[in-house]
C-alpha cells in the first residue's frame, strides 16, 4: 500500500541559555510605552519591538533557526528573509490571544522568553478536513489541532494563514513570548 498526504509543518526549536536580560528590556519597554497595541492580546499587552540593541539578540535567535525550518518544508534554495513584525506579548494571569492567522509575511512563530506550568497552550487548527472527525472511531491522535504547551526559551515556526490562538493563562506569573512575521525575499 502506498500513502500520500497533505501536511502543514510546525517548527520547535530550543535556546539553552538564559535570556533574562531580555525579559528587563521588555518589562522596561512596557513601563514606557503602556498602551497595548493589543490586536489578539486579551488582557495583556502586546506592543511591535523596536530595532535596538537590547531586541536584537533575540531576532539573531529566530532566524539563525529559521533556514533549517526551511529545510524540512523542501526550501532548499537559499533564499532571502526578514521580519515583517516582531513584537511582544506579556500576558498576566487571567490574559490570552484570540483566535486569528497572519498576512504580513509567509511564515510566523513565537518564541517563549517566561512560561510556567498552565500559562496558556497555543492551538494551531488544522486547516484540513479529514476523515479522522467523526464518532465512529477513537484514535489517540487529535486531527482537529495541534497544542504546543510553551516553555522558558523554546520557539516555534509555522504557516502564517494557520489559524491559531494562545489559551488563557493559568498560572501565578506573566507569560512572556515575541510573535513575529517572516516574509521570504
Amino acid at each position: 500500500m502506498e500513502y500520500i498526504s497533505f501536511e502543514e509543518v510546525v517548527g520547535l526549536y530550543r535556546h539553552k541559555e538564559s535570556l533574562e536580560s531580555i525579559i528587563k528590556s521588555i518589562y522596561n519597554y512596557r513601563d514606557q510605552n503602556t498602551i497595548s497595541d493589543g490586536s489578539s492580546n486579551v488582557d495583556g499587552w502586546q506592543k511591535e519591538l523596536p530595532e535596538t540593541p537590547e531586541f536584537c539578540e533575540i531576532r539573531d535567535i529566530i532566524m539563525d533557526n529559521f533556514p533549517e525550518y526551511l529545510d524540512k518544508l523542501g526550501i532548499t534554495d537559499r533564499v532571502g528573509f526578514t521580519f515583517t513584525k516582531f513584537f511582544c506579548n506579556v500576558n498576566p494571569p487571567g490574559a490570552s490571544n484570540t483566535m486569528h492567522s497572519h498576512n504580513v509575511g509567509e511564515f510566523s512563530g513565537a518564541f517563549w522568553l517566561k512560561s510556567e506550568e498552565n500559562s496558556g497552550d497555543i492551538i494551531i487548527m488544522n486547516p484540513y478536513r479529514n476523515s479522522m472527525l467523526n464518532t465512529l472511531c477513537t484514535t489517540n491522535k487529535n486531527y482537529n489541532c495541534m497544542k504546543i504547551t510553551p516553555e522558558s526559551n523554546l520557539g516555534c515556526f509555522f504557516n502564517s494563514n494557520l489559524i491559531h490562538y494562545v489559551d488563557v493563562n493559568r498560572s501565578n506569573t506573566d507569560r512572556i513570548s515575541i510573535a513575529f512575521h517572516i516574509k521570504i525575499l
